[in-house]
């Protein structure tokens, strides 16, 4: 069972696209270097510059086009389709060009999982809590990274904006879309279509089929209407079942996550009353099932919940120290075990996107996790995959 909620946005349709640079523009090949005995890195360098933005907010290196020459060869797409165990290191970490302001700092970041690789996009805006206010001048960066670790294409444009899937990933799309956003106003959207082969950009504007929440049913939440307590809930919007020894935590962050048959449950545990200071006293992590809400285990402590689905998820100790580097850990939804071997610490974590904060998030597509923070991007694939690691640094 897979859970999926697009985020409801309107979008207008819109005219031309205006691209940054010349069309004919080439660049040097990118060259792999081998920086440790499993890793390559991949620098791609330009050789001619376009103007993407002004001096007072620009990319460091101007953005250079460049296409591929071939394809890449992937592993079956079928193949990462299933989460669940992930090899020790990401199959493709990408570090987005900086953005100049008074000081260099990350680009907003965008991705999707494309077949034979990932789409990434790299935007002007100013992270949180510097996003309030308009740039004096955008631009964006929208790369195609395939699994070998070699850029596929790279197009640059005088807008800002994000990339967005146009289908599941269980669809294996062939193409995906640009999403244009207004300086200071997230709600002014433009979208075409972008073509994987090789960046193409549809002049036509599209209306894009998000606003629904096409999580599957029962739904399992915590509910503040009435008693509060954890309730499931039918499509009719009857309540299946009710649980109130388990409280929200009423801390920013997910509080449950859907795996499957399974729903994993981060709350307070009510017979512990509340701490000193009007906060839970004792939290705890338990998997629920969803037909009938019997707990099937339970973890004492708090946690930040990530990403889950096919019976297992991500979770790591709560902490409110952002320096914090407590290790993420692959539990079974089933028995709350911590799965052996799948314990990831360093790189960017997988942390969920919280409030404000445009430029941190994760999600999953099938079984590849793609997480973002600080202006780099990782793509994890299934350890059955046999994805080798690579670096990717793009001007």
């Amino acid at each position: 069972m897979k859970a999926r909620m697009r985020t409801a946005i309107v979008l207008a349709a819109a005219g031309l696209l205006a691209a940054c640079g010349d069309d004919s523009a080439v660049v040097t090949a990118p060259t792999d270097t081998t920086v440790a005995e499993t890793t390559t890195t991949t620098v791609v360098a330009g050789t001619t510059t376009t103007t993407v933005a002004s001096a007072d907010i620009r990319f460091i290196d101007d953005c250079t086009e460049y296409q591929r020459d071939g394809a890449a060869p992937g592993p079956a797409e079928a193949n990462l389709d299933t989460f669940g165990p992930l090899a020790a290191q990401p199959g493709l970490t990408i570090t987005l060009p900086k953005v100049q302001l008074h000081e260099p700092f990350p680009p907003r970041p965008g991705a999707v999982r494309i077949p034979g690789g990932v789409l990434v996009s790299a935007s002007t805006e100013k992270p949180y809590p510097m996003n309030f206010g308009s740039p004096s001048s955008i631009g964006m960066m929208v790369a195609a990274i395939d699994l070998d670790g070699e850029v596929r294409w790279v197009r640059c444009f005088d807008r800002q904006g994000m990339v967005a899937e146009t289908a599941p990933w269980t669809e294996h799309p062939t193409d995906a879309y640009l999403v244009f956003t207004e300086p200071g106003d997230e709600t002014s959207l433009e979208a075409h279509v972008l073509d994987l082969a090789d960046g193409t950009v549809d002049v036509e504007g599209v209306t894009l089929p998000w606003g629904v929440d096409d999580r599957p049913w029962p739904r399992v939440q915590f509910s503040f209407e009435g008693t509060v307590a954890l309730r499931a809930t039918a499509e009719d919007a009857s309540v299946l079942w009710e649980d109130d020894t388990i409280v929200h935590p009423s801390r920013e962050g997910a509080a449950t996550l859907n795996a499957g048959d399974v729903t994993i449950v981060g709350g307070c545990d009510a017979s512990a009353g509340l701490a000193a200071n009007g906060r839970c006293a004792a939290e705890v992590l338990r998997g629920y099932s969803e037909s009938d809400g019997t707990v099937l285990w339970e973890r004492a402590g708090a946690f930040t919940l990530s990403v889950a689905s096919d019976g297992y998820a991500l979770v790591t100790p709560f902490s409110s120290d952002a320096s914090a580097n407590a290790p993420w850990t692959m539990i079974d939804a089933r028995t709350g075990d911590d799965v052996p071997g799948q314990s990831f610490t360093g790189g960017v974590g997988f942390f969920p996107s919280c409030c404000a904060d445009t430029h941190t998030g994760v999600f999953l597509a099938g079984g590849v996790v793609i997480a973002y923070a600080s202006g780099v991007v990782t793509a994890w694939y299934p350890i059955d995959a046999d994805v080798s690691p690579h670096e990717v640094a793009l001007p």
